[in-house]
C-alpha cells in the first residue's frame, strides 16, 4: 500500500538535459512520505522532516538503491547487487532481522527499533539476490532474481503464506508448487493481504478476505497462495495492493479492480464490494494504461500519453473541490507544469507522481510533513516538491533485464523503446 516504486535519485549539473544516461551518477534512497515514528526515515533518530532528507546508513554507503517500499512502521530497500536493508519499527519481525538484545532497555518497543537502515544477511535468502520488496502492515515480501519469493513478519490471517498463523522473525521462502511451479515476477502487500504476479500473467492472493480484497469470490482469509481464476487469460503484469482492495493491469493496458468499494476506490462508479475482479472502464479509449497504485481509499493510474488519472476519497485524488469520485477523473495537466508523467505511488490519504523529466509533486494529507513540502498542511491539488538543487528522480540509464520488474519501471516493454526511463 505505502510504496513508492523508485526512490532513486540523480545528480546532474543545471545544463546536463534530462534524458542524460547516466554513466558514473550517483544513486540513494530519498526519504518523501513517511511519518517519524519509530525511526522509519531511517536517519538514526526520530526528529520529524518536513522536507526530502538523503538517507544515510552503513547498509548504504556508496551503494546504488534498485527501489524501496514503505510499510506501515517500516521501511525496505533494494540495492542494485541484490542486497537489501530495511529500518523502522520491527515488531512482529517486519525487519527481518532477530530480536536484538539491548541490555537497559525495559520498554520492549524500544527493543524492536532500528532507525537507520540495517542489512538483512543473503544467508538468509538461501544466499540469492533479492530483486524487489513490498511491505505492509507489520510483514515484509522479497522477490529473488531466480523468482522465488520469501516473507517475514507477521503471520495474522496467513500472510507469510505458509498454510499457517505464525510469525517468521525471519526470512522464510513460500513453497514455490503453491504457485504451481512457476517463478514469481512481483509483489504488492496490502494492509494484511499479498498479491503475486507470476510468469505468464496469473495472479495469487493470500492473507486477509475482508471486502473481497483477494478477488476469489468469497471473504474468506487464505493461508496460502491461491490463483485468481477470473483473471486467468489477462496476463497481469502490474498488482497494487491498498488498504482493503486491489488493483491489477494487463498487458495490454487494461485495470481490474476489487475488494472493499468504500468512497468509490473500485472506480465502478459505485461503493460496492467487488469480490471477484472487474474492470474499470470510462477513461480515455485508445490509452493504456502503464503503471497503477492503490492506496487508503483512493486509487491513481498513469497513461502511456503521461496522463494521472485517479478516483476514490476525494482529499488525495488531485482534483479541485476534493470530492470524492467514483469513476476515473483526469488530473489536469497543468498542475504538472505540462510535462507527462511518468509513475505514481499512493499512501492512506496521500500521492506522489513523478514526471519523465523527474521531478515529484505530491498532494493530500501533509500531517508530520509526509508531502515534503516544508510544512504539514493539506493539498488538494498537486504541488512541486523541492528536493536539493540538481536532484531528479528516476532512471535515466538501461537496467539489465533481471531488473525489469514493473516496480522500477524503467525497461517495461509498454514505456516504449524511446521513453527517457528505458535508456
Amino acid at each position: 500500500m505505502r510504496s513508492v516504486r523508485t526512490l532513486s535519485i540523480r545528480t546532474r549539473s543545471p545544463k546536463e538535459p534530462a534524458a542524460a544516461r547516466g554513466n558514473g551518477t550517483r544513486w540513494s534512497a530519498l526519504a518523501l512520505t513517511l511519518r517519524v515514528w519509530q525511526g522509519r526515515l531511517g536517519h538514526g533518530d526520530e526528529t520529524h522532516r518536513l522536507l526530502p532528507c538523503r538517507v544515510r546508513g552503513e547498509g548504504m554507503v556508496g551503494r546504488r538503491v534498485l527501489m524501496a517500499a514503505l510499510g506501515g512502521m517500516h521501511t525496505a530497500v533494494v540495492m542494485e547487487d541484490g542486497d537489501m536493508c530495511t529500518w523502522g519499527y520491527g515488531e512482529d519481525g517486519a525487519l527481518g532481522h532477530p530480536r536484538p538484545y539491548r541490555p537497559g532497555f525495559r520498554d520492549f518497543a524500544e527493543k524492536e527499533k532500528y532507525p537507520a537502515p540495517t542489512r538483512i544477511p543473503a544467508e538468509r535468502f538461501e544466499g540469492e539476490q533479492v530483486s524487489m520488496a513490498a511491505c505492509g502492515l507489520g510483514f515484509t515480501g522479497a522477490v529473488t532474481r531466480t523468482g522465488r519469493l520469501f516473507m517475514w513478519g507477521l503471520g495474522r490471517y496467513g500472510i507469510m503464506g505458509q498454510s499457517n498463523t505464525r510469525d517468521a522473525r525471519l526470512p522464510v521462502p513460500v513453497p514455490a508448487e503453491l504457485f504451481g511451479g512457476r517463478r514469481v515476477e512481483l509483489i504488492g502487500a496490502g494492509h494484511f493481504h499479498c498479491a503475486a504476479v507470476v510468469v505468464g500473467g496469473d495472479v495469487y492472493t493470500w492473507g486477509y478476505g475482508g471486502w473481497g480484497a483477494l478477488g476469489l469470490g468469497h471473504k474468506a482469509d487464505q493461508h496460502a497462495p491461491s490463483l485468481v481464476t477470473s483473471l486467468q487469460g489477462q496476463r497481469i503484469v502490474i498488482v497494487a495492493c491498498g488498504e482493503a482492495h486491489t488493483l491489477g493491469v494487463t498487458r495490454q493496458g487494461g485495470v481490474f479492480s476489487w475488494g472493499h468499494g468504500e468512497r468509490g476506490r473500485l472506480g465502478h462508479g459505485d461503493e460496492e464490494e467487488h469480490v471477484v475482479p472487474a474492470q474499470v472502464v470510462g477513461f480515455a479509449r485508445g490509452q493504456r494504461t502503464v503503471t497503477a497504485a492503490a492506496g487508503g481509499g483512493h486509487s491513481v493510474m498513469v497513461m502511456q500519453d503521461g496522463s494521472c488519472i485517479s478516483w476514490g476519497k476525494g482529499q488525495a485524488l488531485g482534483l479541485e473541490g476534493h470530492q470524492d469520485t467514483l469513476c476515473p477523473t483526469l488530473v489536469s495537466p497543468q498542475y504538472f507544469d505540462g510535462e507527462p508523467v511518468a509513475m505514481a505511488a499512493a499512501g492512506r490519504n496521500h500521492t506522489l507522481v513523478v514526471t519523465v523529466g523527474g521531478r515529484v509533486f505530491a498532494w493530500g494529507l501533509g500531517g508530520e510533513g509526509r508531502l515534503g513540502l516544508g510544512d504539514d498542511a493539506w493539498r488538494f491539488v498537486p504541488a512541486l516538491v523541492c528536493i536539493e538543487p540538481h536532484y531528479f528522480v528516476g532512471r535515466f540509464r538501461r537496467l539489465p533485464a533481471c531488473h525489469a520488474l514493473s516496480f522500477a519501471m524503467v525497461t517495461h516493454p509498454r514505456l516504449g523503446a524511446e521513453s527517457i526511463f528505458a535508456r
